[in-house]
């Protein structure tokens, strides 16, 4: 994977190494017997996974499809191209229901200020703009 280097990324438990070759990421802390977690490790692990909901919903969303669901059988150098045309099904999906229903959730979460303060977090001014359509 590549991101770019003022890009915040927000990943799970399962991206450990992320850190390593990309800077710019906040992962959730982990606990041991001999270490738990204190409350404000527990708030900051609330707080990514709240921001992480809504890509984990669209994931699932594009997971419906049976061709991303399952194992993909077809030529290699089309994944992309058939990826790219169901994302494109899934975000004309949520624009057709934010223009229906303006009180819908939108898609892209804007980052809560507690996860950048938090010791683990990059610097602010690292942080790519979020822009919202």
């Amino acid at each position: 994977m590549r991101f770019h280097p003022r890009t915040l990324t927000l990943a799970d438990s399962g991206f450990q190494g992320l850190q390593k070759l990309h800077a710019n990421t906040a992962l959730p802390a982990k606990h041991s017997k001999k270490a738990p977690l204190d409350q404000a490790d527990k708030d900051l692990n609330h707080l990514i996974s709240s921001e992480r909901v809504p890509v984990e919903n669209i994931i699932r969303r594009i997971m419906v499809f049976r061709i991303m669901g399952e194992r993909y059988r077809n030529r290699r150098k089309r994944f992309g191209l058939r990826l790219h045309l169901i994302a494109g099904f899934v975000n004309a999906e949520l624009c057709r229901r934010s223009i229906a229903d303006p009180r819908a959730v939108h898609a892209y979460p804007s980052i809560h200020p507690a996860i950048m303060d938090c010791p683990h977090a990059p610097p602010r001014d690292r942080i790519a703009p979020c822009y919202r359509p």
